[in-house]
């Protein structure tokens, strides 16, 4: 009586303990992503800033991107993803051992390929020239990078979601402001604070382009800007201030090489453009020619005999004038 009892408590000892062993058991297979994480620890940073805390439309920004492998394991693959701020253009990018890395600007993935722990290359960096395009005007943009991907070399074990994001300080692009004047000079801003005046070259437009022509031509020269005064000349001299001044359309019933620029108020010009225009016309031609007609017998001197010249018959060409006519297109 006494054995079955001690095999009954068994028993139910085996019962209660076979589902706790397998319980444990799952969850240890359940975590060992999290166990092989805790096991490897990467210890890594990423930090972005621009070259800059100021800009202006137009100017040229540098970014700089730097990966830092501060734990005990190789990296690879390693990914990051640095996008541009919205209002940047990219431009260009330069990273060490560009045959192994590359930055894509279209997805914004820096791929470093490998990352070493110690110093065989424990940090890398990247640097992205952008330009800053008007829509950023007034706005205060920032950099941001964040590990895409970063797995611990040698194992399947993604450490991305493990490693802190980064963002830069700000840079302040400054607002575009009402601007006075044209061309390449200084103008003036109106408005508080930094401004940045925007100016339209001055151009002259031609309706007519350099060529050949066998008829007269009528030029017409205009610009684009409205307090412009184009100038110019149908020599081939360089256009002055002091050359013709333009006002309405230049008639070329000959051939001229046609030069022409414009001024406006503040005295921004314009390139100098040049026009050469070959102008053609048909002319009718008339000429006499000496042409052979036929050959018949004439008598020649042959010889001379005892002082007295002797003579013989030979066939010898006779020529007539013959009159040729037509046209031709001729340079004028």
């Amino acid at each position: 009586m006494k054995s079955i009892r001690i095999i009954s408590l068994i028993g139910l000892l085996f019962v209660l303990i076979i589902p706790f062993i397998g319980a444990t058991s799952a969850t240890n297979d359940t975590n060992n992503t999290t166990v092989d994480q805790a096991v490897y620890n990467v210890n890594g940073n990423l930090f972005v800033d621009f070259n800059q805390t100021t800009a202006n439309v137009g100017d040229t920004v540098s970014i700089s991107v730097t990966a830092v492998n501060n734990g005990f394991f190789d990296w690879s693959p390693v990914k990051v993803y640095a996008p541009l701020a919205d209002g940047l253009q990219f431009m260009s990018f330069v990273v060490p051992y560009k045959t192994l890395q590359g930055y894509d600007p279209t997805t914004g993935i820096w791929d470093l390929n490998t990352l070493n722990h110690d110093e065989r290359g424990y940090q890398k960096s990247l640097i992205i020239n952008a330009k800053v395009l008007p829509e950023a005007a007034g706005k205060e943009l920032v950099a941001t990078a964040k590990f895409d991907t970063l797995v611990v070399e040698g194992s399947n074990v993604h450490m991305e979601d493990e490693t802190p994001s980064a963002k830069s300080s700000i840079l302040k692009v400054s607002p575009l402001a009402n601007a006075t004047g044209s061309g390449s000079g200084n103008g003036t801003c109106s408005g508080s604070g930094n401004c940045t005046c925007i100016y339209n070259p001055i151009t002259v437009n031609t309706n007519i382009k350099s060529g050949t022509y066998k008829t007269p031509q009528t030029v017409i020269l205009t610009t684009n800007n409205t307090t412009a005064t184009i100038y110019y000349t149908t020599d081939g001299s360089t256009p002055t201030t002091n050359s013709t001044k333009y006002t309405g359309a230049i008639s070329l019933i000959t051939s001229k090489t046609l030069k022409f620029f414009a001024v406006d108020t503040e005295g921004n010009t314009s390139p100098i453009y040049t026009q050469q225009y070959n102008i053609y016309k048909l002319v009718s031609y008339k000429y006499n020619v000496q042409a052979k007609w036929k050959k018949v017998w004439t008598k020649v001197k042959w010889k001379k005999v005892h002082g007295k010249w002797r003579y013989h018959w030979k066939k010898v060409w006779k020529y007539k004038t013959i009159t040729k006519t037509g046209t031709k297109w001729v340079k004028t």
